[in-house]
């Protein structure tokens, strides 16, 4: 079922979601889904770990570390 949430950005935010969309050919939607679905990755590792969880960004044999602040 799906739910319909109204949200305010920053005008910042809302070119960062534009081209966040553009540059996956994905529309807005789907950002801000996937972007939930990656915090509440982080969200549950926060839960059961003793430290602050990292999260690693592995494009081929690179590795950047995604820091939640």
């Amino acid at each position: 079922m799906a739910r319909s949430v109204n949200i305010s950005l920053s005008e910042n935010a809302t070119k960062d979601l534009e081209e966040i969309s553009k540059q996956l050919n994905i529309d807005k939607t789907e950002v801000l889904r996937r972007g939930l679905e990656i915090m509440k990755i982080y969200s549950d590792a926060s839960r059961t770990e003793d430290k602050k969880p990292q999260l690693l960004l592995r494009k081929g044999d690179t590795a950047q570390q995604l820091v939640v602040v």
